[in-house]
């Protein structure tokens, strides 16, 4: 092991490193299917694009200024539009920030995150990182969750469920 290695927090060694979705040219070899045909939709992508109304909006955006870091008007927007107060609201630079986000502020040491497999491997990566104990509960054979199983898991160590 290396100097910078052994100065790691040693939870984070045994950690592997996040595995996405394979990029398009490797699914295209994997598959045979050219590139230009491939819908994936669990890299969440839209396999019909950008709708004109999002592409006019963009170029209305001013790229070269630094976004509020408060997030006041998609928050407000997000606010009225589920009818709860803005303070009950957040709003990141993607998923991943998000869940990182709320295992930093909920997570101690050997706390519990149950996730309900399979789901996001964000999830499961993210409570790795957040020296979490991790409960992985199986989905029942027609991909409902199983909430008694996962009510069944539930303890005073348990600080996040993760369900999607």
């Amino acid at each position: 092991m290396d100097k910078i290695s052994k100065k790691i927090r040693k939870h984070l060694r045994i950690v592997k490193t996040y595995e996405g979705v394979d990029s398009n040219i490797n699914l295209s070899k994997k598959s045979g299917i050219p590139t230009k045909n491939l819908i994936r939709l669990n890299a969440n992508e839209n396999p019909y694009g950008t709708i004109p109304e999002v592409k006019n909006s963009l170029q209305e955006i001013a790229l070269h200024e630094y976004p509020d870091p408060e997030q006041k008007i998609i928050r407000k927007a997000i606010s009225e539009y589920v009818s709860l107060p803005e303070n009950l609201i957040i709003a990141g630079a993607g998923g991943d920030e998000i869940i990182d986000l709320i295992l930093r502020l909920f997570i101690n040491e050997k706390d519990e995150v149950i996730d309900c497999i399979p789901t996001f491997g964000m999830y499961n990566f993210a409570a790795k990182l957040s020296n979490s104990s991790i409960i992985s509960i199986s989905r029942k054979n027609n991909w409902e969750l199983d909430t008694e199983k996962i009510i069944s898991k539930i303890t005073d160590k348990t600080k996040v469920i993760f369900i999607a």
